[in-house]
């Protein structure tokens, strides 16, 4: 996410401590709200038609379901 960013691809949210040193050397930059924490949707992606580990394929179920539990997910 963080080279997506970098690269101009898109705006994203980050933890601090990862995006520290880009945001001190001027490659990154805090967007508004610049304190407290602001809620963001979660936008995943992956290739469907990739092989994938066995640990691969249950992480993405795992996701799938609890990401479908919630009110606003819907992963398919």
């Amino acid at each position: 996410m963080k080279r997506l960013i970098s690269a101009g691809i898109g705006i994203g949210c980050l933890p601090a401590h990862i995006a520290q040193l880009d945001v001190e050397n001027g490659y990154l930059w805090k967007l508004p709200p610049h304190e407290g924490v602001v809620d963001a949707n979660i936008v995943m992606i992956w290739n469907r038609k990739a092989q994938r580990s066995s640990a691969q394929q249950i992480f993405i179920e795992e996701l799938k379901e609890n990401f479908n539990s919630l009110d606003s997910g819907l992963i398919s």
